[in-house]
């Protein structure tokens, strides 16, 4: 494709059904399982993406993405079930509206530099539209309105202790900041 070797094309999409046995029968805030909501049929992302660019220290995403697919992640986090770790903390886009994600993906572009083999810089710029999380729209609303925002955030990680032979524990560190154009409720003057 446009002859660029290892770029890549993502299509995925998610069809969920059920109940959610927080809101029936617990009544928590953070559901019991990551797997509910949005019950649909969705598409999810479409995007393309460079991920080894200049000997592997830059990598690209454009296209219809989640913000959580890249930032806030961690591979420890699968592990849980529960929505409050699983994917991304829960509170994180319950907290943060623009934050997008799965099952419901925005027009976005993410890069990550690599400068070295233990330092990252990330950066994302997205499209944010509360009215893309509608079950009716499965996914398939490509508009751009007017009265949306953006939301940009970055992330500066160091990973320690995981090359070949090092000794002790691993750690992965990390360190951001976003900035969302759309207005909220000032809950400082309630």
């Amino acid at each position: 494709l446009w002859s660029l070797k290892g770029m890549l094309l993502n299509l995925s999409g998610s069809w969920r059904s059920g109940e959610n046995l927080s809101a029936q029968d617990i009544g928590n805030t953070f559901t019991v399982s990551q797997i509910f909501g949005g019950e649909t049929v969705r598409l999810y992302a479409l995007a393309l993406e460079w991920p080894s660019l200049l000997d592997d220290r830059l990598d690209i995403r454009v296209g219809r993405i989640g913000a959580g697919d890249d930032f806030l992640a961690s591979p420890l986090y699968p592990a849980f079930v529960n929505f409050a770790f699983d994917g991304n903390p829960g509170s994180v886009p319950i907290n943060i509206p623009s934050f997008s994600v799965y099952p419901v993906a925005t027009w976005g572009l993410r890069t990550k530099v690599m400068p070295v083999e233990s330092w990252s810089v990330m950066t994302g710029l997205y499209y944010s539209d509360p009215a893309l999380a509608r079950n009716s729209a499965h996914g398939i609303d490509f508009s751009i309105r007017d009265s949306a925002g953006i939301f940009v955030i970055g992330e500066l990680g160091y990973l320690y202790q995981q090359g070949q032979g090092t000794t002790g524990l691993p750690g992965n560190y990390k360190v951001g900041a976003y900035f969302d154009s759309n207005g909220y409720t000032d809950l400082s003057s309630a």
